[in-house]
Order: structure tokens, then C-alpha cells, then sequence
């Protein structure tokens, strides 16, 4: 029963267009507090994690419920393919000058990695390599990310594991919403050296 409840969940979520809220954002605290969740689930399953979380991370404007459900897919798929024991690793870090102005946190697994011959069918609806997987957790990451006007990338090692890259910009691209929610983030700050950083 509680598979199907997901199955429905996640499909009516990959279904429907969600409009973000766009807030500012700790991305440590949220990933924190997804980890938290998983708890138990990696005690039982003997998953040694491995967190590595920079102080020096900007605050970024995203939808905190989407991006928490893009930690939570992730964290969630990288359990699923250790099983039992393993190590789950967790690292965020500022964006390099090349990704852009934002931020960087990478989910790795040391679940044996994906099959070439599959792997990119990955972000495809309804695909999926694991018995009990409903093929929709990445296709929302995935969404979520591009919606974001991030990117992600994939370094799957066939035989070892796999990490996912995640770059979310410090300010959403589309929209004209930028420089709004820079005023925000920028608290009354009245350098307007910033406003004009990734509005377009």
C-alpha cells in the first residue's frame, strides 16, 4: 500500500506544473534536516555516511519544498541502490567561477553504479533498474533542478557508485524574479553592485 501511495505522489507531483515560491535559502540547513529523516533507515542498513557541508555556501532563492524533494529523491536513491551497508557521502561547496554564482552539493552512493547501457535512459519517466523503484524520483529531480535554472550532472563509476552533481544559481534565472528576491536576500544592503547578477 505505501509503495502505490508513492507510485500516486510522485506521479501526480512529475504530472502538474508547480509554480516556485522562491525563498531564501540555507542549503546546509535543508540538507540537514532531509539527512535527518534517514536516520534510521541507515542505522539499520549499516550505511556509513560521510558529510562534508561548507561554511562558505551562499544563501540561494529556491522553492525550499521542491529542493528539499530533490535532496530527499537523491538521498532516497542512493539508499536504495547500497541496500545494505555502503557509504553515503554528502558535500556542498560554492560554485566555481565556470558553474556560475551559486552553489554545488553532490549525493554519492557506493552502490555499484549504472549500466552503461542504460544510464541514460535515467532521467526518463517510468525507467528504473530496481524492483520496487516507481522511475519518476530522478525524472523529478531533474525537472526541479532545470526549473531552478540549475544543472546536474552524473559521474557514474559501472562497478563502484555513483555521485550526482547538483548547481543551483544563488539567484533563479527566468522570470524576471532575480532581482526581486536578491532585494531580499540582500536585507537592506544598499551596495546595488548585485542587483543585476543572474537576472536574465
Amino acid at each position: 500500500m505505501k509503495r502505490l501511495e508513492r507510485t500516486i505522489q510522485q506521479t501526480l507531483s512529475f504530472s502538474r506544473e508547480v509554480v516556485a515560491d522562491f525563498q531564501p535559502v540555507d542549503i546546509n540547513a535543508e540538507i540537514r534536516d532531509v539527512l535527518g529523516m534517514f536516520r534510521e533507515e541507515l542505522a539499520e542498513s549499516g550505511i556509513v555516511k560521510e558529510v562534508d557541508l561548507s561554511k562558505e555556501v551562499p544563501e540561494i532563492a529556491v522553492d525550499p519544498d521542491q529542493i528539499r524533494q530533490v535532496i530527499w529523491n537523491l538521498l532516497s536513491n542512493a539508499v536504495q541502490a547500497m541496500g545494505e551497508g555502503g557509504k553515503l557521502m554528502l558535500v556542498t561547496r560554492p560554485a566555481s567561477k565556470d558553474e556560475g554564482d551559486g552553489v554545488v552539493f553532490l549525493v554519492g552512493d557506493t552502490g555499484g553504479g549504472i549500466p552503461h547501457d542504460v544510464v541514460h535512459n535515467i532521467f526518463n519517466p517510468f525507467f528504473t533498474t530496481k524492483a520496487k523503484g516507481t522511475g519518476l524520483g530522478l525524472p523529478i529531480v531533474h525537472s526541479i533542478v532545470q526549473n531552478h535554472g540549475g544543472a546536474i550532472q552524473l559521474d557514474n563509476r559501472e562497478g563502484v557508485g555513483v555521485t550526482f552533481s547538483i548547481f543551483l544559481p544563488r539567484v533563479p534565472k527566468e522570470k524576471g524574479a532575480g532581482i526581486r528576491i536578491l532585494e531580499q536576500m540582500r536585507k537592506g544592503d544598499k551596495n546595488g553592485s548585485l542587483a543585476t547578477g543572474h537576472s536574465g
